[in-house]
């Protein structure tokens, strides 16, 4: 007799989800001259010596702005004379929540970071951070005591040169908190690609060594990944040049949210609104070598050619030996050139580049010949 037994099987459901942020981080540099006078007055005046600085903004999803406010403050209520440098980190939110992190210090004459009296200790980095949910309208958050004025004018010729103070703030915003619920596969959604971590690294600025300066912004960047992507940062930081001595560059001849797509490219071979930009990058992309990025220029200018904008476009692509684009543009003219003859267009052409006007010609005419 055999007796059979019968099992049932339960599958359990697994159930889960996540939620992220991405950062978005800005070094900001606010120079102050004439400062000596300034403090010299403040110390023993009875009114309040408040300075704000220009707003500025991390590019954070949420809209995020800010503002430095410098103020003179006594050492307490009994006090008769003014004797600290106070500042503040103040948020442009309105009623929203911001969560930030901030460093703030000074620049000495030799360009080294100043936090209490002291140049910058890089082993204590985690711990000077300041973490905080910005919730209350004009609520700033600082130091009290960020400098003691008698100290700053008896130095002033290393932490005032030329009569200027310079105060920074490295500022990491935060977006509102993103939530996933059931994904299909929590594990397979998130591993993470290498451009991914080198996007990180970028924002997060670890272990940069080299600054970039562009227009009124500053760039912290790696100079090995700046030397395998492009064969011009090679050859600026692989041979006895200024740039690689000081670990500092100056780019006065592009638009710092131009040069902030070159960067995004640079670390992460993706460049968001593309179409916006595709001109002024592909001018970059060609001055730093970066042939990815033309071919990514060229292909967006492509499909956004016009009749309003192809003699503009051919110029550039000539200019710039982007071969593909220019062979492009001129096949979109002579295939419409019964809009474009007797154009304005065609007339500047003729006048800035005669060479270029004739290939254009020829190209009409081997059209009409066949």
């Amino acid at each position: 007799m055999s007796n059979n037994t019968k099992r049932s099987t339960i599958n359990k459901k697994e159930d889960g989800g996540y939620s992220y942020t991405y950062e978005h981080s800005i070094v900001y540099k606010w120079e102050i001259n004439k400062i000596e006078s300034f403090l010299e007055s403040a110390k023993s005046s009875t009114g309040m010596h408040d300075l704000d600085s220009p707003e500025f903004s991390a590019d954070a999803k949420i809209k995020d702005s800010w503002f430095l406010k410098l103020r003179i403050q006594k050492d307490d209520d009994s006090s008769e004379n003014k004797s600290w440098l106070a500042i503040y980190l103040f948020p442009k939110n309105g009623d929203r929540k911001v969560q930030a992190k901030y460093l703030i210090f000074m620049l000495n004459k030799e360009k080294e970071k100043i936090m209490d009296g002291l140049i910058y200790n890089q082993s204590l980095h985690g711990y000077l951070w300041n973490n905080f949910v910005f919730d209350v309208p004009n609520s700033g958050r600082g130091y009290a005591r960020f400098a003691n004025i008698n100290k700053l004018l008896l130095n002033k010729n290393n932490l005032l040169p030329n009569d200027t103070l310079t105060v920074c703030v490295e500022l990491i915003v935060y977006d509102e908190y993103i939530t996933v619920k059931n994904p299909n596969n929590l594990l397979e959604g998130s591993k993470r690609k290498l451009s991914d971590d080198f996007k990180e690294l970028f924002e997060t600025k670890k272990k940069c060594d080299v600054t970039i300066k562009v227009g009124g912004k500053e760039f912290c960047a790696h100079k090995v990944i700046l030397i395998a992507r492009s064969s011009v940062f090679e050859a600026m930081f692989s041979h006895d040049m200024k740039e690689n001595k000081e670990n500092e560059v100056t780019i006065p001849d592009i638009d710092p949210e131009v040069f902030k797509k070159v960067l995004d490219y640079i670390y992460t071979d993706r460049v968001d609104d593309l179409i916006s930009f595709a001109e002024k990058l592909l001018e970059a992309a060609d001055k730093y070598q970066l042939q990815g990025l033309k071919n990514l220029c060229e292909c967006s200018l492509s499909k956004t050619l016009t009749p309003g904008n192809a003699v503009k476009i051919l110029i550039l692509a000539d200019r710039h030996y982007a071969k593909p684009l220019k062979e492009f543009a001129i096949d979109f003219i002579t295939n419409n050139w019964v809009k474009f003859k007797n154009t304005e267009e065609i007339k500047e052409l003729e006048k800035a580049d005669a060479s270029l006007a004739c290939s254009v010609l020829r190209k009409v005419a081997d059209r009409v010949q066949n």
